[in-house]
């Protein structure tokens, strides 16, 4: 993959999972080649973080660094097959509580100048200035 784009559009979906409609909106976060995970956007959050489960699950995959601490970077990322950064990430309880995979917070959001949120599509779109 290249550069990440200056521009992502992309739809929120209930987890796949979800058959009675009351879980939260998540976004589809690819990581390396044939991985992902649904992740909360939620630009109010200082810290993005994931699920126990999915820590194990891309431990067992080797999608993790060998050398981690506390919060361990998560490489070769991509919404909607377009590039995106390299976020930290830690285990929090919230991922858990809400059955989702993670969180996305600030910390990703912080690397597009501008969130753009359709209530009525539910497309997001991500911003950087050129």
């Amino acid at each position: 993959m290249s550069e990440p784009a200056r521009e992502i559009s992309f739809r929120l979906q209930q987890r796949m999972e979800d058959v009675r409609g009351d879980r939260p909106y998540v976004v589809l976060l690819g990581v390396g080649q044939d991985y992902g995970l649904e992740m909360l956007p939620n630009p109010f959050t200082p810290r993005s973080t994931i699920s126990r489960t999915a820590f194990e699950d891309l431990d067992y995959r080797g999608l993790l660094p060998s050398d981690r601490g506390a919060r361990f970077p998560l490489r070769k990322l991509s919404i909607a097959g377009w590039r995106v950064p390299v976020i930290e990430v830690s285990v929090g309880a919230a991922a858990t509580m809400l059955r989702i995979d993670g969180i996305l917070g600030f910390d990703f959001f912080q690397n597009y100048d501008e969130i753009r949120f359709n209530t009525r599509t539910f497309v997001m779109t991500l911003l950087q200035d050129a």
